[in-house]
């Protein structure tokens, strides 16, 4: 039985067709900008932070892409060392009022995979009086 060159090439772009859906949903599998600071909301940090706050809100939504990442971790491996090598995260930071017309504040900062959508680093500002 020989294969024609029909066979060849509905093989060929079947192949090909298969390759780029797969790609597709790689790219498509990743956090979006909204998703990460509804996972960051979401923590229990943030939580807490809301049930004891009386004002807060989002200061910054920032893709930092693995350049930005590597340069980071150059500059403080102790403190950056759980971001990922090959890749970008989010960088979401949170301004926190902790007392009724206080001038108290704080804020939060987590670091989101964003390929996963895993919480990689968080770290919590110090309270300002």
């Amino acid at each position: 039985m020989a294969i024609s060159d029909k066979h060849v090439t509905f093989f060929l772009l079947l192949g090909i067709l298969l390759f780029a859906s797969y790609q597709t949903l790689i790219v498509n599998s990743t956090i979006t900008k909204e998703e990460a600071i509804e996972i960051s909301r979401g923590s229990p940090t943030m939580q807490e932070y809301i049930e004891n706050a009386t004002e807060y809100f989002l200061a910054e939504a920032e893709y930092l892409n693995v350049t930005i990442v590597k340069s980071m971790k150059e500059q403080n491996l102790e403190r950056y060392c759980s971001l990922p090598d090959d890749h970008g995260v989010w960088e979401i930071v949170w301004g926190i009022r902790l007392k009724p017309y206080g001038i108290d504040f704080t804020s939060l900062w987590h670091y989101i995979d964003k390929e996963t959508g895993e919480i990689l680093l968080e770290l919590r500002g110090v309270i300002h009086t």
